[in-house]
């Protein structure tokens, strides 16, 4: 009995030491890093989640948030242009595509290394300009990752996916771009989303800009109606972006 009873407690020592050893594992600290949010957070964030991947390659999640994260860095430099924004977007967004397709190769029915690769796609088109993205074969990449992520899930992340969608078609450089089936993803994802303050904060501006684009008065009267929602963002970028739209229709 004496043996068992401490055998019992040498087991609940291992069982806590374990949870704490996971509490503080490179993708936990990764993740409350980057929850902080901020470039000094996402930079320190980047050295734990690459360690994640380090300890385990094949780690599904580990590698899609690794790719996450190059987006979320890259495009913290295109929203804030600081620096060679340009170089620093066209690099992380590449780290982020590897790190995306690295996830593919371990889960192809999952919708996060699909939408990842799509996104940070995005991010090296903003950076290294949209002629060489084409002339690399972006644009079938990015079109056929997100439309993958979609039909697995297309409520992933509060509906990201017809967003993603939707700003992919009004983008693409002609003869590409297809403003109509812009719109219908930008209103699919309007009555998908749950509405968090960032995708709103996207939607308005993006679907203010298509709207301007399409043109004719009735389109013109609804973006401002999108223009003035995206004015009132706490986001300094997205409230400089509704200025910049607004001064483009006076």
């Amino acid at each position: 009995m004496k043996k068992m009873f401490f055998f019992s407690l040498g087991l609940i020592f291992t069982l806590f030491t374990n949870v704490g050893f996971a509490a503080d594992s490179p993708l936990s600290q990764a993740e409350a890093l980057r929850e902080k949010g901020g470039i000094e957070n996402f930079t320190a964030a980047i050295k734990f989640y690459e360690e994640a991947v380090a300890a385990n390659p094949s780690d599904y999640e580990a590698n899609w948030k690794c790719a996450r994260i190059y987006r979320d860095y890259g495009n913290w430099y295109k929203e804030n242009k600081k620096g060679d924004w340009e170089k620093i977007c066209a690099d992380s967004g590449k780290k982020g595509m590897t790190f995306a397709e690295k996830a593919i190769a371990v889960n192809s029915k999952s919708p996060e290394g699909f939408y990842f690769y799509g996104v940070c796609a995005g991010i090296y088109s903003d950076g290294a300009g949209i002629m060489t993205a084409l002339k690399e074969g972006l644009k079938d990449k990015i079109q056929t990752n997100l439309e993958k992520a979609y039909n697995i899930d297309k409520k992933y992340d509060d509906a990201s996916t017809p967003l993603a969608l939707g700003r992919f078609w009004a983008v693409v450089p002609f003869p590409f771009t297809d403003k109509d089936k812009a719109m219908k993803y930008y209103e699919e994802y309007m009555a998908t989303t749950k509405h968090t303050a960032k995708h709103d904060d996207e939607r308005n501006l993006y679907v203010a800009e298509l709207l301007i684009d399409k043109g004719g008065d009735a389109n013109l009267a609804k973006a401002k109606t999108f223009i003035e929602k995206a004015s009132k963002s706490s986001n300094s970028y997205y409230k400089s972006e509704a200025a910049r739209l607004q001064k483009e229709m006076n």
